[in-house]
């Protein structure tokens, strides 16, 4: 807040006028928001516990989250036995062994057989496909982290429940409509993959586990379905 403390600074030395006063006040109120989005900021980045409600002006705290850009950069791979550091082959090398992985079988899926499974009954399976109310909507939104880093959209679920009243009807209209549909919208569904190093210097990308870091909208249709089913006692299919 160096800002805030020379404007108090010239404030001392030139007084101000009631209405010059009430301006400082509404300033000091928007630094003050400024200066809290950037600490939740450097918070979503270290994902330290200690820094949750502590200080983020420290050489320990930047030296962390700089520390683990530094270790989250993919320098170079091994490729066919030779070194490669060009970025652009890294990526093509990325893009092309996570197609392999994710490319779908040619064999057939195995059969799922249900024998000796509990069933639910036609009043319970049918309440768990009825179009969700506004309060399961809003419950399984409260369940979801709101300090988990923001997804390819860009958003979190803090900044979802901070201005729930601004985005409820959005949100409903879209849970309608996957439900009527079992479509999501163009991007919704879109996800990063996060290549986590298992080890100090990977070289190959099976030296990396990857995580999927998906956006606000397929969490929040997650989360009613699960608490819905948490209600039926014990393990059942329909």
């Amino acid at each position: 807040m160096e800002i805030c403390k020379k404007m108090e600074e010239l404030a001392a030395i030139f007084p101000l006028y009631a209405t010059d006063s009430r301006k400082w006040e509404e300033a000091k109120i928007k630094l003050k928001e400024i200066e809290d989005e950037s600490k939740e900021d450097l918070k979503q980045k270290s994902r330290i516990k200690w820094t949750i409600d502590g200080d983020a002006n420290t050489s320990f705290f930047h030296g962390t989250v700089n520390a683990k850009v530094s270790a989250s950069r993919i320098n170079g791979l091994s490729i066919n036995n030779k070194w490669v550091s060009d970025p652009g082959l890294v990526k093509k090398e990325v893009y092309n062994f996570f197609k392999r992985k994710f490319k779908k079988s040619k064999d057939g899926r195995p059969p799922f057989s249900c024998m000796g499974i509990n069933r639910m009954s036609n009043e319970e399976g049918g309440e768990q496909v009825i179009p969700f109310s506004k309060q399961e909507i809003k419950a399984g939104v409260w369940e979801c982290g709101s300090d988990k880093a923001p997804g390819p959209d860009g958003f979190t679920f803090s900044f979802l429940k901070k201005y729930w009243e601004l985005f409820e009807n959005d949100i409903v209209e879209i849970f309608n409509k996957f439900h009527e549909e079992g479509t999501l919208g163009n991007g919704c569904g879109a996800a990063f993959i996060h290549l986590i190093t298992k080890m100090q210097d990977p070289t190959s990308l099976s030296d990396f586990c990857p995580i999927s870091l998906v956006g606000v909208i397929p969490k929040a249709l997650h989360e009613p379905s699960k608490l819905r089913g948490s209600l039926v006692k014990g393990p059942r299919v329909h």
